[in-house]
């Protein structure tokens, strides 16, 4: 009879021999792969393949405007049109469903959308400028509808209540909410252009007086400052006048910022604290299209330096910088990075994890993305070169 020790034993080796089954049996091509590790000679890449692409004036409800496109917990795509003060939603395979809103001051209506986002899976949040309120939609009796609102909060602290003008979206935290504001309000005597500006506000929209605040630099600016939640420490940094910034907040309250003075990426929690910081790449991601219609991808590592192309000439490649022009985080904890080079090249998709570790590379389809989930990306139109649209692509 086996003793229980081993039992044990026999038990472990048997889940590692398992485990290593199951690792060295995933396929390394596949985009989810956990044990793909970035390899500059062979780099995992994201095929972009359009699913479908709804413009203005291609579909029967006629969009204005175009600000946002996600999907929301059951699948629905939500296409937000403010000009028009409606929601569009769609399914996922491009076919009309209805929509939320119109103009108004009535329950579910809007006079002015200023923002919208999933402030969770299956809860939208709408904020309505000139209505003065938030209006929440959820699933109700198999449909979308208005289950709550928020009226704008007057007076409360010293920033005054016009402050809610400039809100931008809230994040779920334990008693209440992490609101996030696109600012002017300056702290300090310098010149600055935007600011996001982070507090804690409990469900009515009232701030926590337990919980400090702090701002983040988004835009061309001098100096950083955090005031950290809890009453931590102050601090400054110096940012090289002209420089761009670029910052996102993740659904589980952390700023990821960009910084184009040294090609860094910083992810720090709401604590004001940097967790990560790492660097993406100043030289060319050069993607090739291959005979098979495939995209390959090859890291540049030194300006000029030689690659070989698919017809086999060899082509130089020119010292390459370029700044972060988007980040998006997908629902995987990937970070995206759109780095759009100063020459005529294209802009390119590099992602990350959350370690700094470079996993793939993508093209860009051009507009604007607004969210990456279950391996499809939701992009808006709204450059004056297109007409107002909005695609869903799939990763491959």
């Amino acid at each position: 009879m086996l003793s229980y020790c081993n039992v044990s034993l026999f038990s472990i080796c048997l889940l590692t021999s398992a485990l290593f089954l199951v690792v060295g049996c995933a396929d390394p091509s596949q985009p989810g792969a956990e044990d793909k590790r970035p390899d500059f000679d062979r780099l995992q890449v994201f095929s972009m393949n359009e699913q479908f692409r709804i413009s203005s004036f291609g579909s029967d409800e006629f969009f204005s405007s175009v600000s946002y496109a996600a999907a929301g917990a059951d699948g629905t795509i939500f296409v937000s049109d403010d000009r028009g003060s409606k929601i569009y939603m769609f399914g996922q395979k491009g076919d009309y469903k209805g929509y939320l809103g119109g103009v108004g001051s009535g329950p579910g209506e809007f006079r002015q959308i200023g923002h919208v986002s999933l402030l969770t899976p299956d809860t939208l949040q709408v904020v309505d400028w000139r209505n003065d309120r938030i209006t929440f939609f959820a699933v109700k009796d198999e449909s979308w509808t208005a289950v709550r609102y928020l009226d704008r909060p007057r007076g409360s602290r010293d920033y005054g209540s016009d402050i809610f003008f400039n809100f931008n979206s809230l994040i779920p935290i334990d008693g209440g909410y992490l609101a996030r504001f696109k600012s002017s309000f300056t702290p300090v005597d310098t010149s600055m252009h935007s600011i996001d500006y982070f507090t804690f506000v409990d469900y009515n929209l009232k701030p926590l007086d337990d919980r400090e605040y702090f701002w983040h630099v988004a835009s061309d600016a001098v100096v950083e400052r955090v005031t950290t939640p809890g009453g931590g420490s102050v601090s400054m940094m110096t940012i090289p006048e002209g420089r761009r910034t670029l910052s996102t907040m993740t659904a589980d309250g952390r700023l990821v910022s960009s910084w184009t003075a040294d090609n860094r990426i910083t992810i720090r929690d709401i604590s004001g604290e940097d967790s990560t910081s790492f660097s993406f790449p100043s030289k060319r991601m050069a993607i090739t299209e291959t005979e098979k219609n495939e995209m390959a991808v090859q890291h540049i590592p030194d300006p000029g330096q030689s690659r070989i192309s698919r017809d086999r000439l060899t082509e130089k490649i020119p010292d390459y910088r370029g700044f972060a022009r988007q980040l998006v985080m997908d629902d995987r904890g990937y970070i995206w990075v759109l780095v759009r080079p100063f020459e005529e090249d294209d802009p390119e998709w590099l992602v990350y994890s959350k370690q700094g570790e470079l996993i793939a590379a993508a093209p860009h389809p051009g507009g604007n993305v607004t969210q990456i989930k279950d391996d499809r990306m939701y992009v808006i139109f709204t450059s004056m070169d297109d007409e107002p649209a909005f695609g869903v692509y799939e990763l491959q």
